[in-house]
């Protein structure tokens, strides 16, 4: 099961304790970051065919959109040397005109 999956059966877990039932709308007023559509289906077409799969859920919070591995220095040190060879190649072009 993907991240947004767990993730969507935390929020179904949620909704129900609510006292509402499930919906892609609900799920996705409650999420507090975007969701693939495929996921939260495939999540309720889970607990349509078995309501017992929420029991036991544990609260989980949203996926991260992307990792957070490289520091800032990193990706400072990226988008210079990016910087750089964008200014090279824009002086090259205009030697060109």
């Amino acid at each position: 099961m993907s991240d947004y999956q767990d993730y969507v059966l935390t929020l179904c877990a949620q909704i129900v304790r609510s006292g509402q039932k499930p919906s892609v709308a609900l799920i996705k007023k409650s999420a507090t970051k975007p969701i693939p559509l495929p996921d939260i289906v495939a999540v309720l077409q889970r607990w349509k065919e078995d309501d017992s799969i929420l029991a036991n859920v544990v609260d989980r919070p949203a996926p991260a959109s992307q990792p957070h591995s490289s520091s800032v220095e990193e990706q400072l040190t990226l988008l210079i040397a990016r910087v750089s060879a964008l200014e090279k190649e824009l002086a090259e072009l205009k030697a060109k005109l």
